[in-house]
């Protein structure tokens, strides 16, 4: 059984996740508030997966489907159903919602005709 890193709707996008920068954890969200004698105490609430996932695709093709993806899977809130691997706990989360803000950015050879498109993706639970 091979690790499933990232995936959104039922499309699993690990094999394009650059596995080396993959940066998603489950942190805590907690209410703090200070007492009388002046000390801080923090009430966790809940807890929130974010960070960043790198996407890399080496033709149009790709990127294209990459991209139908995205647009299919988006729901009338902005966000995503997916399922996301967190690093702090070791696990796999499924059925949560996410939102993404994404930065894109191509490298050409237009000497040889090859492209690159790397997405970063960050990405916080809803």
């Amino acid at each position: 059984m091979s690790l499933i890193l990232f995936k959104i709707g039922n499309t699993d996008l690990t094999q394009y996740v650059d596995i080396q920068n993959y940066d998603v954890n489950n942190t805590p969200e907690y209410m703090e508030w200070t007492d009388a004698n002046h000390i801080r105490h923090r009430d966790v609430i809940r807890t929130r997966l974010s960070g960043t996932v790198k996407l890399g695709f080496l033709g149009s093709t790709d990127v294209a489907a990459f991209l139908s993806v995205l647009s299919s899977n988006i729901t009338a809130g902005g966000y995503y159903p997916a399922s996301v691997f967190s690093n702090d706990d070791n696990t796999l989360h499924t059925g949560v919602q996410i939102f993404i803000d994404d930065v894109a950015d191509i490298k050409r050879d237009l000497t040889n005709s090859r492209s690159w498109h790397a997405y970063e993706l960050k990405i916080e639970e809803r």
